[in-house]
């Protein structure tokens, strides 16, 4: 055997060791759970009987859902486009017309452009969280007029912050400022660091 063939082999060989980890690691985890025909291309897990996420297939956008004892967080809402699609599956397919949090990450299109079209049609949000942020895109003023517009409580979350979804409690461990503890003339912390960091 040639150098070429027993590379391959052994190529075939760790490829094959590495899927039959992942099925070990995550036997709950099938293709079942993927609908092909959702625009939106949800991936289920659920750890144990509790916690349910869900993936949503939004391109290089990002958007997640926590589900906790029938308490539901929505971490950002892809792009524009996709926040139609996550607003169906979530109602539609999940039965949640009520969200106790939504996490607004950061600014960027890609990752708030679908939150105004959630936000405006669920039944009620408690609590949105949003970073400080001086960039004014049209994605950014769009969520805030959803927020206005609908009276929820805003939040820019201190480190260490606690807040309870369901019976599990999450804590805040960092959030992104200039210098630590630095804050602007209303009280703010200030970010000013990368967006994607945050």
């Amino acid at each position: 055997m040639n150098n070429n063939k027993l590379f391959k082999a052994i190529i075939g060989i760790i490829i094959v060791i590495a899927i039959g980890l992942l099925y070990w690691m995550f036997p709950n985890i099938d293709n079942n759970n993927v609908d092909v025909n959702n625009p939106i291309g949800v991936i289920q897990n659920a750890y144990e009987e509790n916690l349910k996420l869900y993936f949503f297939n939004v391109g290089n956008a990002d958007s997640a859902l926590i589900i906790n004892k029938d308490e539901a967080m929505i971490i950002d809402g892809g792009n524009t486009i996709n926040g139609k699609n996550i607003y169906k599956y979530i109602t539609e397919e999940l039965g949640y017309y009520n969200i106790k949090y939504i996490v607004a990450t950061h600014a960027d299109r890609d990752h708030i452009g679908g939150l105004p079209t959630i936000i405006e049609n669920m039944n009620s949000i408690e609590t949105i969280f949003m970073p400080n942020t001086d960039k004014q895109t049209a994605q950014t003023k769009n969520i805030i007029n959803s927020v206005n517009n609908k009276k929820i409580s805003v939040i820019e979350p201190e480190i260490d912050s606690e807040y309870i979804l369901g019976n599990a409690k999450f804590k805040i461990k960092w959030v992104a400022t200039e210098t630590q503890g630095e804050k602007d003339e209303n009280g703010k912390t200030r970010n000013v660091v990368s967006s994607n960091s945050t």
